[in-house]
């Protein structure tokens, strides 16, 4: 009996703390209570101090060990640190000592794309892409596909609001629609990573950054829910992004969330009586259970 009373206890503490989700209005109009992540880029931010420290831990590292993967991290955060041309040479400099090396290939790339060649960085991101097709989650085809459109629009003031950097049509109307033989889900993953890594370097205004944020927003009105997709949307125009589709899709989406905010108000409302319908819920339980050992115990007595 003990235990039995210990166990309730213990299913209603628990299930006091797991209330970390709430309502999102789907594509197709229904309310799910889901988690509250949102997949929007996030730029990592890091104080000068932490960025000397790390370019000091891995210096220290790589003196004593000689390892290069210490080398290329200290590159990398060299790159953070906005000291693209050192970083340029000491990339170059593990290329010529390791040429294939995936890492080296890569963040030469990047950081020749940081220093505006982008026919350079193309060079080097397709040559990563030939070593390891499958790193940043077989992300970098999309890296590809942006320094194309770079190059492409040198001499093209217009090219970015004629051209589709990804090559995939959503659609014209309200709701977006991904094309057959496309997995949104996997294209939305890929994007987001895409993105989390460039909009550290990225200031807005930036036209791609703008345009695949929007190409984001689409997906995740696809693969999440509007409430999402919306949040993208309006970080593309904080990116430069004008377009009407988008400023017609955010309205209705902002629309359709309104009636998931509805339902969690009436949600938190309930949850402020919470503890006193949790412990009431509680007494009652183990009061009925109490009885019925009770009973149970005078059966068992009456047949003496």
């Amino acid at each position: 009996m003990r235990r039995f009373l210990l166990l309730i206890f213990c299913s209603f503490s628990f299930s006091a703390l797991a209330c970390l989700n709430e309502y999102r209005t789907l594509l197709d109009g229904s309310v799910e209570f889901k988690d509250v992540h949102m997949n929007v880029p996030y730029a990592r931010e890091w104080t000068k101090k932490e960025l000397d420290e790390k370019l000091h831990q891995l210096d220290t590292m790589y003196r004593r060990s000689g390892d290069d993967r210490m080398l290329s991290d200290y590159g990398v955060y060299l790159v953070y640190s906005g000291f693209y041309a050192e970083a340029k040479k000491i990339f170059q400099d593990i290329e010529q000592r390791k040429p294939g090396w995936y890492s080296s290939a890569a963040n030469l790339g990047t950081t020749y794309e940081l220093l505006g060649d982008n026919d350079s960085a193309r060079y080097w991101i397709a040559k990563s892409l030939e070593i390891n097709p499958g790193a940043h989650d077989s992300s970098e085809w999309i890296h590809l596909l942006i320094l194309n459109a770079k190059i492409a629009a040198k001499n093209d003031a217009n090219y970015f609001k004629t051209h589709r950097i990804l090559n995939i049509d959503f659609g014209n109307e309200l709701k977006p629609v991904c094309p057959p033989g496309i997995s949104a889900a996997s294209l939305r993953d890929q994007l987001l990573f895409q993105l989390n890594e460039r909009i550290n370097f990225a200031p807005a205004p930036d036209p791609v950054m703008a345009q695949l944020l929007f190409e984001l927003g689409n997906l995740c009105a696809i693969v999440d829910d509007v409430k999402t997709a919306s949040a993208n949307y309006a970080l593309a125009k904080q990116y430069g992004y004008t377009s009407e589709l988008m400023d017609q899709r955010k309205e209705r989406f902002d629309s359709m969330q309104s009636r998931a905010e509805a339902q969690d108000v009436s949600y938190n409302a309930l949850k402020g009586y919470g503890p006193f319908l949790l412990g009431l819920g509680a007494f009652l339980v183990v009061l009925f259970s109490l009885g019925l050992f009770l009973f149970i115990r005078a059966r068992r007595r009456s047949k003496i």
